[in-house]
């Protein structure tokens, strides 16, 4: 008989069949008509909340029932609710992003609003002119679901210091109803996000300083929680987008892979947030090496193994803004994904020794006083280093993005930060090149240059047609950023294939069309150049240097953020 279980969960059932001891599951049901109460009756067991989103419900019951539930034809498939935790640089100038704070660049230079781009007002689709068309994020709703948010923090007022910017707050561990945040982490990665420096005169600030945060607190004080909220905590961001304006949600979290991402109950969620209309960023892990310091591939952790997500890596700057000194962080996750096998990362972003907001008195602060910094006019911040850090970068540049051009699904974004990505010329530790497919495994597309992708949206019709042309401007080949001249890749990786040149952007393919998934087909046919890159030959390589044989050590997995990362030199 097959049961409808996840590997992880079939084996507990079969090693523990006769154990009345509760599990917390997440079951997915074959129609919204089913009762999970009645599922959860037969079972005798107990109904944790109903996921919506995913059409199922987060249920305890015994252990020796799981062999039962897996075989009931009401169910499509169950998992473990597993536990999240934490996935934890002048990075605001050295990404570009800084860069659109005084008005959007064209493929001239930074400062003016290219022909074409669409007001900072929601449907408006004409071309923006003059020096005051700032881009700062406003009006741009990102939600973020992690450990909560110092509301009260001068960096996340508005600009006139009259209101906090964090326009919601809701608590899945306490059920509070004012923010909070007893750990820290979700206040650090909020004023990634949005911090607008106001506490350092400007020497730490976010991406887009200007935008409205919506926080989710959904992790505990240690950085724990399960997976069951986050579903629960994106199926409430859907069902809120509108009145929030809510476009980006960042997930600063995870959990081990432990499943194909086509089974697994948050990458499907995830998936639903993306199909209507919401851009979700992912941290990819942090276990790009082991104890001994060797680099190891198939770390990538799960929701970030969903091909929907866009998947952030974690790049060392070492401190400064020019570009030609970065490294990819020893400890960030490398590809392919765990189960699929398929490409990931898909960018990398500045993840080591990030400063941002600090939570006096939170479990960070005072469990790791060694992360507190100084601004030079004396103002407290706190370093943190992780792919967590990345990730925030992402989900600000998006802010910048949209802004800029509303009119744009998910999957056209993902494909500008893509595109527009600078290709790094990595090597592995004899100081040989790394091959084309280790790289990408690596590096995915690049490193993020909001200033060169904000170049490529800008020249972007969102109002076009699927199927018909949209790019009506040529985006810059070259940036500059800390005084260097910064190259685009011009390339987009899907499904583990490297298409080329603009002919990769010039259409409104049907990868780009609303509603559209990544894994589907990005229907570009013969006329855009393309090729594996070697991925899919050097994916046999890293069977000896992966991550997943200690994942057992992990049980039900920990939905994390890397709280504690150590950095970089």
């Amino acid at each position: 008989m097959t049961f409808k279980l996840s590997s992880d969960l079939l084996k507990q059932a079969q090693d523990y069949s006769a154990s009345s001891t509760m599990k917390s599951v997440v079951v997915r049901f074959t129609s919204t008509t089913v009762d999970p109460y009645k599922v959860a009756k037969s079972l005798g067991g107990t109904v944790r909340k109903r996921l919506s989103l995913v059409r199922g419900a987060a249920l305890r019951v015994p252990y020796s029932s799981l062999l039962k539930l897996g075989g009931l034809s009401t169910v499509v498939w169950s998992s473990p609710d597993r536990q999240i935790r934490l996935n934890s640089d002048p990075y605001s100038d050295a990404t570009g992003a800084s860069q659109l704070w005084g008005g959007a660049p064209d493929s001239g230079g930074i400062g003016r609003p290219a022909a074409g781009l669409n007001s900072t007002t929601a449907g408006s689709s004409g071309p923006e002119t003059g020096s005051s068309f700032l881009i700062r994020g406003a009006g741009v709703g990102i939600a973020v679901i992690d450990t909560g948010v110092n509301a009260a923090d001068p960096d996340l007022q508005s600009a006139d210091g009259g209101n906090s910017r964090v326009v919601h707050f809701r608590d899945y561990v306490g059920g509070l109803t004012t923010a909070y945040d007893d750990n820290g982490h979700g206040t650090h990665v909020a004023g990634i996000i949005a911090g607008n420096g106001v506490q350092s005169n400007g020497q730490s600030s976010g991406m887009a300083p200007d935008a409205p945060l919506i926080s989710i607190k959904v992790l505990d004080r240690t950085g724990r929680g399960n997976v069951g909220d986050v579903i629960d905590a994106l199926a409430w961001c859907v069902e809120n987008r509108d009145t929030y304006a809510i476009r980006i949600v960042n997930l600063s979290l995870g959990h081990d892979a432990m499943e194909s991402y086509q089974t697994d109950p948050l990458c499907n969620a995830v998936r639903q947030c993306v199909a209507n209309g919401i851009a979700v960023v992912c941290s990819a892990g942090n276990k790009g090496k082991d104890p001994q310091g060797n680099t190891r591939y198939g770390g990538i952790s799960t929701p970030a193994i969903e091909p929907s997500a866009i998947t952030v890596g974690a790049l060392n700057t070492r401190g400064t803004v020019a570009r030609s000194d970065d490294l990819v962080c020893t400890f960030s996750s490398r590809g392919p994904t765990n189960v699929d096998q398929q490409l990931k990362p898909d960018l990398l972003a500045p993840g080591n020794r990030i400063a941002s907001l600090r939570v006096v008195g939170s479990y960070l602060d005072t469990t790791f006083p060694q992360y507190r910094v100084t601004a030079d006019n004396g103002a407290s911040y706190f370093s943190l280093s992780g792919t967590s850090m990345g990730a925030p970068q992402v989900a600000g540049a998006l802010a910048l993005l949209i802004q800029m051009n509303p009119n744009l699904p998910p999957n056209a974004l993902k494909a500008a930060l893509m595109y527009s990505a600078e290709r790094l010329n990595l090597q592995n530790a004899s100081g040989a090149p790394l091959t084309a497919g280790i790289s990408a495994l690596t590096q995915g597309a690049g490193s993020l240059n909001v200033a060169a992708a904000a170049g490529v949206v800008g020249a972007l019709d969102g109002t076009a047609a699927v199927g018909s042309v949209w790019l009506f401007d040529l985006p810059p080949a070259v940036t500059y950023i800390g005084g260097e001249a910064v190259e685009t890749a011009q390339h987009i990786y899907h499904s583990g294939n490297r298409y080329t040149g603009q002919s990769a952007i010039d259409t409104r393919y049907a990868l780009y069309g609303a509603g559209a998934l990544w894994s589907a087909s990005p229907g570009w046919g013969s006329g855009v150049p393309c090729t594996t890159d070697g991925v899919t030959a050097d994916t046999v390589l890293w069977g000896d240097s992966v991550l997943w044989g200690d994942s057992v050590l992990w049980g039900d997995t920990v939905l994390w953020g890397d709280l504690n990362q150590t950095p970089d030199p």
